[in-house]
């Protein structure tokens, strides 16, 4: 009886822990983003300190940007999606003059992988919201 309960309140306690972490994300500022990322391509690309200085720039630029776009409650979702889309374009023109080509090769591989990753968890939620009869 005790390991049952033991099993549950870790059950409940990871449980807890998870959406805490999913609330703290979502909670992030455009500044905390930028910096986050930031430091994630340094690490991947070990920028030069000019380079992570322009890139930190540009990185928090875009992060406001997008901020500002996705709580404009004038703009449609193709809207939206149009000016984040334009805003990506335009990071990716910048990082193209900041980084060297074989950086800016690694950035689109990591993109890629990224992307893969978003779509396949997209693909997930919507087999777990499909009724049974449907899969």
């Amino acid at each position: 009886m005790k390991i049952k309960a033991i099993l549950i309140a870790g059950l409940v306690s990871a449980l807890t822990i998870t959406t805490v972490s999913a609330q703290e994300k979502e909670k992030r500022t455009p500044q905390e983003r930028a910096t986050m990322l930031t430091e994630r391509m340094d690490k991947a690309l070990v920028l030069t300190a000019d380079q992570k200085a322009k890139i930190s720039e540009l990185n928090l630029g875009v992060a406001l940007k997008n901020e500002r776009i996705r709580k404009d409650a004038t703009l449609t979702k193709d809207k939206k999606k149009e000016a984040l889309e334009a805003n990506k374009a335009t990071r990716d023109m910048n990082l193209k003059m900041i980084l060297t080509p074989e950086q800016y090769a690694k950035v689109q591989k990591m993109e890629a992988k990224m992307h893969d990753r978003r779509e396949e968890r997209k693909g997930e939620k919507k087999e777990h919201e499909q009724p049974e009869e449907l899969k």
